[in-house]
């Protein structure tokens, strides 16, 4: 197969070395086979914000599933901002932005105009500052409000970290093809420092300014998180092939240590969502988002590279993968739902009650976003056909490749 603008894989000057038969290789690789398992965590995640949303007591720092999907989307983007790099040698910010708006703003309209009407109507608790919510969100300003002060935005609060990934999306792509068409040849390093500032300028403004609460969500705050996926796609730059049985390039002591890495990973994140303060206050707010995001990096590594692992097979699940590709929408609908359901002052039975109706309505305002909001949009194109940018096969459709990005002596070179 001929190599992409990122070339043949192997050091200038060293023919690449083969894979192994039969074995999907990253080096020759021009295009991007769909990962269920992704999806998979995608589930778990939406799933543990919407059961902290609901209120439920094992579920009190339900909220690091919006910190996974931070990592999850620096890695996917990077890798689809790479790939397209490596097959056109420069990346297309029209044909980018079209179709990130083409997958994130049917369904945030949708929701936006749906709940001014309802709102407006039912005026439960919180209706005011709904109202500004909406707006805010449509504007992708929440991050900011909710950030400095200005307003909670009520039931659109959590449109926050809507507007932290639109930040991303203006700045990242066109920082990376500055990168990339400079010719450098160490992307891994200034990614990888672009990584240690932003994690510098987190910590040091949590210790020393006491900057925590509502001033971490803004994007400045979370870019750390965000980085931590564009490194992992950088950094699988260096990985020759994913391994189903751990017989890949990486020797097996590497395999052993991955093992190892994702079973505290997942214990780690377990204990985050069911017991938040456990390591005491201080810990949970300065440093605990550096580790989600280190944990959720290793969860990434291990099932993209262990295709045939117990822990692959199971976030590849069919229920979960459903849920998966309908988290966008999971996300937009619950907590407006929640707020129509709220029934502020009555009874405990009636407020479970209305939360679990919320739930229910939840699931079904996703499925119909899916088919009917999202899937058209999703099926259009701009220019020429491109991969689903959020790692995901468009709706009722074949799924496209995809995984790690392409690699070559050229993207080596850039890696550093």
């Amino acid at each position: 197969m001929k190599a992409g603008k990122l070339g043949a894989a192997g050091r200038p000057g060293k023919r690449p070395a083969p894979a192994a038969a039969g074995g999907p290789d990253f080096a020759v690789a021009r295009h991007f086979r769909y990962l269920p398992q992704l999806d998979g965590i995608r589930a778990l995640a939406v799933g543990a914000v919407v059961a902290q949303h609901a209120e439920l007591s094992v579920a009190r720092g339900g909220g690091v599933g919006v910190d996974v999907f931070f990592v999850l989307s620096g890695y996917l983007i990077t890798t689809l901002l790479l790939q397209e790099f490596d097959r056109h040698g420069t990346i297309s910010m029209r044909n980018f932005y079209a179709r990130r708006a083409r997958r994130l703003l049917p369904a945030l309209f949708a929701v936006a105009a749906i709940s001014l009407v309802a709102f407006s109507i039912v005026r439960p608790y919180l209706t005011h500052d709904t109202l500004v919510g909406i707006l805010a969100s449509v504007l992708y300003v929440s991050c900011w409000f909710r950030a400095f002060g200005v307003s909670e935005l009520g039931w659109f609060g959590h449109t926050w970290s809507l507007s932290v990934e639109e930040h991303f999306y203006l700045l990242w792509p066109p920082l990376l093809l500055l990168i990339l068409r400079k010719g450098l040849r160490n992307l891994r390093r200034w990614v990888l420092l672009a990584l240690g500032v932003a994690v510098a300028y987190r910590v040091g403004s949590s210790v020393f300014l006491h900057a925590g609460g509502a001033r971490m969500n803004g994007p400045d705050m979370r870019a750390d998180q965000l980085l931590t996926g564009c490194a992992l796609a950088v950094l699988f730059l260096d990985i020759g092939r994913p391994s189903e049985h751990g017989d890949g390039p990486a020797p097996p002591w590497w395999d052993r240590w991955l093992t190892l890495a994702v079973v505290v990973s997942i214990l780690d994140l377990a204990r985050i969502v069911v017991f938040p303060y456990a390591l005491g206050l201080t810990f949970a707010k300065d440093a605990s988002p550096e580790f989600v995001a280190l944990e959720s990096a290793i969860i990434v590594t291990y099932v993209v590279r262990r295709a045939a692992s117990p822990l692959t097979r199971f976030l590849s699940h069919r229920s979960l993968v459903w849920l998966g590709r309908r988290s966008y929408a999971i996300y937009l609908w619950h907590v407006p739902l929640f707020g129509l359901f709220s029934l502020k002052g009555h009874p405990t039975s009636e407020r479970l009650a209305g939360r679990a109706a919320a739930c229910v309505l939840t699931l079904v305002a996703a499925w119909a976003s899916f088919r009917w909001v999202e899937s058209p949009f999703y099926r259009r194109r701009v220019e020429q056909p491109a991969t689903a940018d959020d790692g995901a096969p468009p709706p009722e459709e074949p799924a496209p490749l995809a995984a790690p990005a392409a690699t070559g002596d050229r993207a080596r070179d850039l890696a550093g």
